[in-house]
């Protein structure tokens, strides 16, 4: 069981504020990457976020919501846990993903799907990960659950992928509820955590209850 804590956010102040404060306390920590072009969001600039992190000793999930996410990738300065991206900002899919795949460092890609039917266009050699997207607004802290969630998780159940991550929108409460209906063990949670008076006390009350 793991929940990685999010930081998404265009100010660089905010940035250097919550990633000092994981360290030490969150072993991986989740990281957007918007290019203002995939979705509205535009997030703090990859140069930045690239060089910040080969300074700092922690793992990170970065997620790419960018066209041609192999452009921004120079993943040895970086101390890299796993990459999500996004099926729809794949202009040429096969090339992207082979151009992640021969990088020699040991991390593992994800794929999310604005659609989730997607999902059966490309093959499972090509990724390690299913990351689900559970709101309508990706990038844009505290959004919604959507209602078809559990829809979402189940068809991608029933195509053979066993490892899944959810992110976006989601309460204590939900999680619990998909962690015991469907064995779930990854999720990625922001707006619970930086939206709480004491947020580094939050995460470790998370870390505490879900025994991580």
């Amino acid at each position: 069981m793991y929940i990685y804590p999010s930081i998404d956010t265009d100010d660089k102040t905010v940035f250097d504020i919550r990633v000092l404060e994981l360290i030490g306390i969150a072993p991986i920590i989740h990281v957007d990457f918007c290019d203002g072009k995939f979705f509205d969001f535009k997030s703090t600039d990859f140069e930045y976020i690239r060089s910040y992190f080969n300074k700092v000793n922690i793992k990170i999930q970065i997620h790419f919501m960018a066209y041609k996410p192999s452009q921004f990738i120079l993943l040895k300065e970086m101390n890299i846990e796993s990459i999500v991206i996004h099926y729809e900002s794949l202009i040429d899919i096969k090339k992207e993903l082979e151009i992640l795949r021969s990088y020699p460092f040991n991390f593992k890609v994800g794929i999310a799907f604005n659609n989730i039917d997607n999902m059966r266009r490309i093959d499972k050699k090509y990724y390690d990960f299913i990351h689900i997207l559970s709101t309508s607004t990706p990038g844009i802290s505290g959004g919604k659950v959507r209602d078809d969630l559990e829809l979402i998780v189940e068809k991608i159940i029933s195509n053979g992928v066993k490892d899944i991550e959810i992110d976006g929108g989601l309460s204590i409460e939900t999680i619990e509820k998909i962690k015991d209906k469907y064995g779930i063990e990854k999720y990625v949670l922001g707006h619970e955590i930086w939206n709480s008076q004491y947020p580094v006390n939050k995460f470790i009350a998370i870390k505490d209850m879900f025994k991580f």
